[in-house]
């Protein structure tokens, strides 16, 4: 190298300065020196962390080009804080003057609408829809912490260009967006308990003190440091099912890419790969905890290639992303929380129902009620509540903050007996605020154009909240309902995904006896051949007992169960598939269909669920992925 570290480093410099704004010039690189250079990494030394992060955000490939050029060979630049000459500023450095020579616009924004001014819709906090799933994991109050970490960041990041990995961010605005009283809060980040549930997420750094000289010269102590996790982590629960999924595939003989290959094809995540929320297997026995898609994979391969963290990769993001995004109003957070008197349990059951309803945009279609099929207890299971009364009370209190936002609708004929539908507000109450802002009145608006008047208490301990219910009842509790909750199944609700039909199979209209015109009819068996077997007088029966053979384990590889049971017909009319199945064939339509509807809907509730039929149950198996193209071939459309 003709030239010295020094040299090539000013070199740098009068470069860096005729391309660069004054001001960015002046502020983060016109003090730096070099403190070394060896292996062909020059090391550049800078006052303190935020100048450090500055520029490797922004100008290291720069410099590594215009070094390339000044050197004639390939080095490296990593800026380091010297010790010896480290400056930490306690007031935050704006850079407001980096964009002061740049063309600007003065906009006014209107608002027409007296709502917009106040609540302003378009201030949303964003969470991945999975969040939902760590909810019943590390509790609700710290759920609403993370909320707060995670906004406070963004907001402090979004004028950095290509983003800034480190912020300091005053504790307020955490507060602010987590929804908790400033009480609550401290308590519950002085509470251990809350670090090792929001382990993954966000991490408290060594609390001990730190101190740095300021710009005054003075010693002033350094603000505590954490770590915020924008890429969720997994659950517990969804990382042995996971670990488990793949490493049966492994042990059949498949590499642990292929086996991700596979993952990544499966449509419905909740059943085939992650168990319903509120799931716990008892007979669990791994311990290892995996918090990504990532660690499960290196722990079965042993090392990351880089075609296998693609794919692992892959799996993660199609796992965070595939329940939709939570959107939740910062005025929600900071005015309808506190003034409404919700708890953040009860602030978590309003966000995760408005979740489930449905706004379309293009055609202005509002879908605000939500059926719970397995009603309090799985309302109880997303807070991870053990007790489903509760819930109960919160949705049934006539005076209760909730009931501004949760009506109570009756059941439909269809509905499963502890199945609960439910109205849902979707816009906010709107608190007109006085002059003092120390107004306690909220003037709420309800869907059906009535008004709500939510008063705090006068101490300010609790909130009281009167309100008009949501449907217009008049509130009275029916306690003698409560006795079909006492009955209930708190297990895991096995039918989580909100898509739900019409009509169930017990509903449709079914015949008295199996038709095989009308099975080979409404399977689109072409004319021809549907000509053919009725002509041989080809059994219905045995039509049935092939088409359930070719849906059981037994029949794996079959891959269209409907042209494999014709052409058993047309080597013998009347002959079945023989034995458990020829006899499941004889059962009524209405039995059989009673049977498909009773089955395990996925390999979860499979473990502690059986038909009650042993026919059927050592036949089928206890989770086969083929049941719905049963019904769908025994049914119709």
């Amino acid at each position: 190298m003709s030239l010295t570290p020094e040299q090539a480093w000013q070199s740098v410099l009068v470069q860096l300065k005729m391309e660069m704004p004054k001001a960015s010039f002046d502020t983060w690189v016109s003090d730096t020196w070099v403190l070394g250079f060896n292996n062909d990494v020059l090391r550049i030394g800078v006052r303190n962390s935020y100048a450090r992060e500055w520029l490797e955000s922004r100008l290291t490939s720069t410099i590594n080009r215009l070094l390339i050029g000044i050197l004639n060979l390939r080095v490296d630049v990593e800026f380091v804080v010297d010790q010896n000459n480290e400056e930490e500023i306690v007031d935050k450095t704006s850079l407001a003057n980096e964009e002061q020579n740049e063309e600007q616009a003065e906009i006014r924004v209107v608002n027409r609408l007296q709502y917009d001014e106040i609540v302003t819709p378009s201030k949303v906090v964003a969470i991945p829809g999975y969040f939902s799933r760590l909810i019943p994991e590390i509790g609700v109050r710290n759920a609403w912490l993370y909320v707060g970490w995670r906004q406070a960041f963004w907001n402090a990041s979004r004028g950095y260009k290509n983003g800034a990995y480190t912020q300091r961010v005053a504790l307020k605005h955490v507060i602010r967006f987590s929804g908790l009283s400033r009480r609550t809060f401290f308590r519950a980040i002085e509470d251990e308990a809350s670090w090792t549930a929001l382990s993954g997420l966000v991490e408290r750094e060594d609390t001990s003190p730190r101190w740095a000289q300021g710009k005054d010269h003075r010693s002033h102590r350094l603000p505590n440091r954490y770590t915020v996790h924008m890429t969720l982590r997994l659950s517990r629960e969804d990382s042995t099912a996971i670990f488990e999924w793949l490493n049966e595939r492994v042990q059949t003989g498949l590499s642990p890419l292929e086996s991700l290959k596979l993952a990544l094809q499966i449509k419905d995540l909740v059943g085939e790969l992650l168990p319903p929320i509120g799931f716990n297997d008892p007979e669990n026995t791994l311990h290892t905890y995996f918090q990504t898609v990532m660690d499960i994979a290196e722990s079965l391969h042993g090392s990351l290639t880089p075609e296998l963290q693609e794919a692992a990769e892959a799996l993660h993001r199609k796992i965070i992303s595939g329940f939709g995004t939570i959107l939740i109003t910062h005025y929600f957070l900071e005015k309808v929380i506190p003034r409404s008197g919700l708890t953040p349990a009860q602030a978590w059951l309003v966000a995760l129902l408005r979740d489930r309803c449905y706004l379309n945009s293009q055609t202005g279609e509002m879908r605000d009620e939500v059926l719970v099929r397995g009603g309090y207890a799985e309302l109880a299971s997303w807070l991870g509540l053990s007790r489903p009364k509760t819930v109960w009370e919160w949705v049934r209190d006539p005076s209760g903050p909730g009931r501004a936002f949760i009506a109570l609708l009756p059941r439909h004929e269809i509905d499963e007996f502890d199945a609960l539908r439910l109205k849902i507000r979707l816009d906010e109450p709107v608190f007109m605020v006085g002059a003092s802002d120390t107004n306690n009145q909220a003037q709420v608006a309800l869907t059906s154009g009535e008004v709500d008047t939510i008063k705090k208490a006068a101490l300010g301990t609790h909130s009281e909240a009167q309100v008009t219910p949501l449907d217009g009842e008049n509130g009275t509790t029916d306690w003698r309902e409560w006795h079909s909750l006492k009955h209930l199944t708190t297990g895991p609700n096995t039918t989580e995904l909100i898509t739900f039909t019409t009509e169930t199979l017990a509903a449709a209209v079914l015949p008295s006896a199996w038709v095989l015109r009308r099975l080979l009819v409404q399977n689109h068996v072409h004319p021809k051949v549907t000509k053919e077997l009725l002509s041989a007088n080809a059994s219905a029966q045995a039509f049935v007992s092939w088409v359930l053979f070719s849906c059981s384990p037994a029949g794996e590889g079959i891959d269209d169960p409907v042209a494999y049971a014709i052409a058993s017909l047309r080597e013998d009319k009347l002959l079945g598939a023989g034995g458990v199945f020829d006899r499941l064939a004889t059962k009524l339509p209405a039995d059989l269909m009673g049977l498909l509807e009773s089955v395990p809907k996925d390999r979860f509730a499979a473990l502690s669920k059986r038909t009650g039929d042993t026919d059927w149950d050592s036949a089928m198996g206890l989770y086969n992925p083929k049941i719905k193209t049963l019904q769908k071939i025994l049914l119709g459309e």
